[in-house]
């Protein structure tokens, strides 16, 4: 599979037309072929996503990297990533979906899974992928019926789940990072600008939403982060917009709204400013020489 091209936005998850929206969870089974134009697009979600494959072969496109996928496989894409999935013409994928918001898994889970970002693919044994499909699949029944506390149940069986993926992703080498110790309302402000950075975002908007003066926020934010609050934001944009210039042909116009900067010009500007060229300079190194800029400025 070569490298995908297009780049569409994935529907919200409490969009119209999704279950379960009001607790900001859906889980669905692959039933159909994935259609061609899919397997040709890279896309984000504004959620946390978790795929489980139960069988089949295929590729996962993911952050310009690929990763061939088969029974076992699972990864999770956070909201600051973009992938899509491809699969064999004689062995179609088989593969559970699982989409979530932060808020709905436990406080301390919600913010490892926000501290560690995504797993690109963790891989579990034959008795651990039975021990999981009849966990999703009781997720699935319990999402599609009415039981008492039917919630809690969910939520509880995501995490377990959740946490086998995390604790795999350990046990293969791939180190959690300890989470910094932000105050709550820094970690609430970092973990809403990792989520919808792509959106107009502003201190004052940030602060209002907790109740808090913009200048008080912008202060604890400095402290607590290293940064101020427009150059962090400012650094989760870069980071997006650099792999969208690594991995597709988007026109620069398109990663620059996509990745949140207000007009184009703005965005060529600040990217000069920050790496020393233009996006369209930096599109045309090779991946060696664009990891060497990336390297020296971070």
């Amino acid at each position: 599979m070569s490298n995908p091209k297009k780049v569409f936005l994935a529907t919200p998850l409490n969009s119209e037309g999704r279950e379960f929206k009001e607790y900001d969870f859906f889980i669905r089974e692959k039933e159909f072929r994935l259609e061609p134009r899919l397997m040709s697009s890279v896309h984000w979600h504004d959620y946390y996503e978790v795929e489980f494959i139960t069988g089949g072969e295929g590729c996962h496109f993911f952050n310009s990297h690929m990763h061939s996928i088969y029974r076992g496989c699972a990864y999770i894409i956070a909201p600051s990533d973009f992938h899509t999935v491809s699969e064999s013409k004689d062995n179609p994928l088989g593969l559970y979906t699982v989409n979530f918001s932060e808020s709905f898994l436990p406080p301390k889970l919600a913010a490892m899974l926000e501290n560690r970002g995504s797993v690109a693919k963790v891989v579990f044994g034959e008795e651990e992928t039975a021990e999981i499909i009849d966990l999703l699949k009781k997720i699935k029944s319990e999402s599609e019926n009415n039981g008492f506390l039917k919630t809690e149940m969910i939520r509880a069986d995501l995490s377990r789940f959740v946490i086998m993926l995390l604790r795999k992703s350990v046990e293969c080498g791939k180190e959690i990072p300890s989470s910094p110790q932000y105050s709550d309302s820094v970690s609430k402000t970092v973990m809403y600008l990792k989520n919808h950075f792509r959106e107009r975002i502003t201190l004052t908007d940030c602060a209002a939403k907790q109740y808090l003066t913009p200048n008080y926020l912008g202060e604890i934010f400095h402290s607590n982060v290293g940064m101020s609050f427009k150059n962090y934001l400012k650094k989760l944009r870069f980071n997006y917009s650099v792999n969208l210039l690594s991995s597709t042909e988007m026109s620069v116009a398109q990663i620059s709204a996509d990745s949140g900067f207000s007009t184009t010009s703005y965005f060529i500007s600040l990217f000069r400013e920050h790496y020393g060229i233009t996006p369209s300079q930096f599109r045309k190194l090779s991946l060696a020489e664009q990891k060497k800029i990336l390297k020296a400025v971070n």
